[in-house]
């Protein structure tokens, strides 16, 4: 059974400049399955939570956008994203989790013309440890897949 809410809304604060948004929260649980437990035994999961779904996730942004005459248009945008616990397992598993986290990236993009724009980007500007994944195969070994590094760049858009 899955039930929840989304609300998600975004104003124009100044000109040039929005600010927007969303939050959610998920109830997701099994109503009936039989999960795979330890030695390949079978373990009820009936009212655990539905793995890979968090509670609450909501992501923030701004964005401001002008006008630069001949030159083109320029963008600059900032965003933080949050999301609560979430397990990577249907036994709910305490060490096969991600607990809550948070991420902020940051984007700035001129598009000199029509059909091309250059930015440079962050991702994870504040370098948090987070995991996207975990596998337990081959028992009792547990691997994680880990989340994306603070990272910079360069972007350069061809557009049709």
């Amino acid at each position: 059974t899955i039930r929840g809410l989304e609300l998600e809304a975004e104003v124009q604060v100044a000109p040039r400049w929005r600010l927007g948004g969303h939050a959610a929260w998920i109830d997701a649980r099994y109503d009936r399955y039989v999960a795979v437990g330890p030695g390949n035994t079978p373990v009820d999961a009936a009212g655990r939570r539905l793995f890979n779904a968090p509670e609450y996730s909501g992501r923030t942004f701004l964005k401001y956008q002008s006008q630069l005459g001949a030159a083109g248009a320029l963008s600059l945008w900032l965003e933080a994203l949050m999301q609560s616990t979430v397990y990577f397992t249907a036994l709910n598993d305490p060490i096969e989790r991600q607990g809550p986290y948070g991420l902020v990236n940051a984007n700035i993009t001129l598009r000199p013309r029509r059909h091309w724009s250059i930015g440079v980007f962050a991702r994870n500007l504040t370098d948090t440890d987070y995991l996207t994944g975990t596998s337990s195969v081959p028992p009792p070994a547990i691997a994680g897949r880990p989340g994306e590094r603070r990272r910079f760049g360069l972007q350069f858009t061809l557009m049709n």
